[in-house]
């Protein structure tokens, strides 16, 4: 499965950044915003969170599907990973064998406006 858009385009043996798309820069902002707000207070944490993060996205390359479905929303078919305190909200076209990254969310407040 490829990833596309929201944080990454990868092969088996790398994970580069991908670029161009509005989702793309939606995501890559959501992940610069995490660790610039964690890093005000503990630069240290802040990679180790920012790092922490990716791991738990390229599960998405080996299963695309996992995760629960969020219901009720105006996109169909996106669904969503913990990731400690975080949630990776994604988005899998089968069809073309592709995973799109929409968003990094820090769970407490809830969910993200486009859903």
């Amino acid at each position: 499965m490829r990833m596309r858009a929201g944080l990454f385009l990868t092969n088996k043996s790398s994970a580069n950044f991908a670029r161009g798309s509005q989702t793309d820069l939606d995501a890559r902002a959501d992940l610069s915003e995490i660790v610039a707000h964690i890093s005000r207070d503990n630069p240290r944490a802040a990679l180790e969170v920012g790092e922490g993060l990716l791991p738990h996205a390229k599960v998405l390359e080996t299963f695309p599907l996992i995760g629960p479905l969020f219901r009720n929303t105006s996109l169909p078919g996106v669904r969503r990973i913990v990731a400690g305190d975080y949630l990776i909200i994604d988005r899998t076209n089968t069809a073309a064998k592709e995973v799109e990254i929409l968003s990094l969310w820090h769970a407490a407040p809830g969910h993200p406006d486009f859903l």
